[in-house]
């Protein structure tokens, strides 16, 4: 899809929901405005026609970071829970999903996960629809509310 026709797409989804105050683009295209500086300018020049202020939510260090800060965009890095993370030049980047490992079913493993996260990102994702999401949830939350103390 060429730059323009995706912020118009972006405008368009943004305007369903004005008064949003996150924008986090889904699945290919969050990595792709990730790997991509013209795919990221297109998402965020899209949602910045509709929306007077939001919070970015996507990964660190790639070119989504670049854009938001580039325009003054708050950016809230976000972490999985539920999804192995390799590290990469000074940044987590999620291990596919078809490797073995990719994704954490099981509620410690994942809790485990979001402790190891926590100082390291904003926020902390955990997928519905990765199966015993709701146990997981559960898991996640309890080990950063002791987190919290």
């Amino acid at each position: 899809m060429p730059p323009a026709a995706l912020a118009d797409a972006v405008a368009e989804q943004c305007a369903r929901v004005p008064g949003a105050a996150w924008l986090k683009p889904h699945g290919a295209l969050y990595h792709a405005a990730d790997d991509d500086p013209a795919i990221a300018a297109a998402v965020l020049a899209g949602a910045t026609r509709v929306l007077a202020r939001f919070t970015a939510i996507g990964p660190s260090g790639g070119a989504f970071a670049a854009a938001c800060r580039d325009r003054a965009i708050r950016i809230a890095v976000e972490g999985f829970a539920d999804r192995a993370a390799r590290e990469v030049g000074g940044r987590l980047v999620l291990v596919p999903r078809g490797e073995p490992g990719a994704v954490i079913v099981d509620p410690d493993a994942a809790a485990a996960n979001a402790r190891r996260l926590a100082g390291r990102v904003d926020t902390i994702c955990v997928h519905g629809d990765t199966p015993g999401a709701v146990a997981i949830a559960r898991a996640v939350r309890g080990a950063l509310d002791a987190l919290a103390g």
